[in-house]
């Protein structure tokens, strides 16, 4: 930044008396400004979605008892008001009767069946009414997403016990994956729930994906 000063003060006077001081004296002043970095305005290519992986949304906890610990279905659905809730003037069971619920997550769980079959056999509840794994080539087994995908089986069955449940296991753990199996889980017959629970930071060019959640598309095929 550079300043200009003068070494004789201005006086005012009246318009037709003015003179500038004979002998002006300038000096520069140099001041050092901090650094500036320019952010750049040059788009980066699009990111490489089979690079990028999903986590699961949850933490395991070591089990301090030999039991099941937490909270109960009953006490849950009953928390709510979940076991309440009625349609077409309480003649109708909010119960998810009559829908279907597609769930995505990564990998292959081979226990899944056996998983839900041990839950609603230990909290007394009925099997759903339908029950299918939908898997698009997912050869191989990730522990922490199988236990992803028994809690969100179970707990869906929970929330609707009446739903049909559809479990989508995408190939891998990669956004292109599971942005695939994404769609293909909202084309199925009768679908009308996608349920997910995994996340990713966020990235350049992220809301091109947005239409993929976009619960309208249903309405336009």
């Amino acid at each position: 930044m550079i300043k200009l000063r003068s070494a004789a003060p201005f006086r005012p006077g009246a318009v037709t008396q003015f003179r500038a001081p004979k002998r002006t004296r300038l000096e520069l002043v140099c001041e050092a400004l901090e650094s500036r970095q320019l952010l750049s305005t040059t788009a980066t290519s699009t990111p490489d979605l089979s690079r990028i992986e999903a986590q699961q949304n949850l933490e395991i906890l070591p089990l301090v008892a030999s039991g099941p610990t937490g909270y109960t279905p009953q006490q849950i659905q009953s928390a709510y008001g979940i076991n309440q809730i009625k349609f077409s003037g309480g003649t109708v069971a909010g119960n998810g009767a009559g829908q279907t619920i597609a769930i995505v997550d990564a990998y292959n769980d081979p226990n899944i069946q056996a998983d839900l079959t041990k839950f609603d056999s230990r909290f007394g509840l009925s099997a759903p009414p339908s029950f299918k794994v939908d898997n698009l080539g997912a050869s191989t087994t990730n522990a922490g997403w199988a236990l992803e995908e028994s809690l969100d089986v179970e707990w869906a069955h929970v929330v609707a016990p009446e739903a049909n449940i559809v479990l989508v296991e995408a190939s891998s753990a990669s956004l292109s994956s599971l942005f695939s199996a994404v769609s293909s889980a909202s084309k199925l017959p009768g679908v009308s729930v996608v349920s997910m629970s995994w996340g990713t930071t966020e990235f350049w060019g992220e809301s091109a994906y947005d239409n993929l959640f976009d619960t309208r598309r249903a309405y336009w095929r």
